[in-house]
């Protein structure tokens, strides 16, 4: 809720007292996905790279340290969860820690 407290969204409707009308309200499923894919839609790209890079970034540290790479959707669900692909402070530290960048 983002009024402030004892504020509460009103409607205000002027209407022709000698017309008959009929009011509804209702919530539509397809309205709200649409919502959702008009607001998060251009968050997709950018995620989606965030989270490939970070893939590669722990198969480039394993490979370094074992000389094997596990498969690229066990790294995605073991490794890489919501919070670390929105901080992209978490991005530059696994990149910076790469012995080519480091050095």
């Amino acid at each position: 809720n983002d009024f402030p407290a004892g504020i509460h969204p009103q409607l205000h409707m002027y209407l022709d007292p000698a017309c008959t009308y009929t009011v509804s309200i209702q919530a539509s499923i397809g309205d709200i996905m649409c919502q959702m894919v008009r607001f998060y839609a251009p968050m997709l790209l950018p995620y989606a790279t965030c989270a490939i890079i970070l893939i590669l970034a722990f198969q480039l540290r394993r490979f370094e340290s074992e000389k094997y790479c596990k498969s690229p959707l066990v790294v995605l669900m073991a490794n890489v969860s919501p919070i670390s692909v929105v901080l992209p402070s978490r991005l530059i530290a696994y990149i910076a820690a790469l012995p080519i960048v480091a050095n």
